[in-house]
């Protein structure tokens, strides 16, 4: 199990933390503090769009991540493996995988083939769609993958 690269999407997590935490004391304290002295430029409104997006923006980031592990994974443990400049992630699990030795479970492909979409839709729609799981889920997924992997020899 690789702890560096499961490492690498827990301070993704963080991020996401510190934002969800940051935005939710702005959106309950603007006026109490006079918080809208100090920032200039952004109105409440902003704010509450940013909390609204959030989860979304850091679905993208976390995938952006976890995608950027599978080409570094590739390209430290498998130097053989050409790794295409715009390899999709489904290529990339399937050749992680194979060049590891181990086969998917269906069911986490299921689920890690749901973030993909996810994030697709809003990406190419710009429309937010409902989420069917949590930030929690898509990282316990990403993760439950990762795991299966060696650490990089670089």
């Amino acid at each position: 199990m690789s702890n560096r690269y499961i490492q690498r999407l827990r301070s993704v997590r963080g991020e996401y933390e510190a934002a969800r935490q940051g935005l939710a004391f702005v959106n309950q304290n603007w006026h109490k503090y006079n918080i809208y002295q100090d920032i200039y430029d952004v109105t409440p409104a902003n704010f509450r769009r940013a909390a609204e997006y959030m989860f979304a923006t850091y679905l993208i980031r976390l995938s952006a991540e976890f995608e950027g592990i599978l080409k570094y994974h590739i390209t430290s443990n498998h130097p053989d493996i050409a790794v295409p400049k715009d390899a999709k992630v489904d290529w990339l699990i399937s050749r992680v995988s194979k060049a590891e030795g181990f086969k998917v479970n269906p069911t986490l492909r299921a689920q890690l083939d749901k973030t993909r979409k996810y994030r697709n839709d809003f990406v190419h729609s710009g429309q937010l769609p409902v989420s069917a799981f949590t930030f929690e889920s898509a990282l316990s997924w990403f993760n439950t993958f990762l795991a299966g992997l060696p650490d990089p020899l670089n």
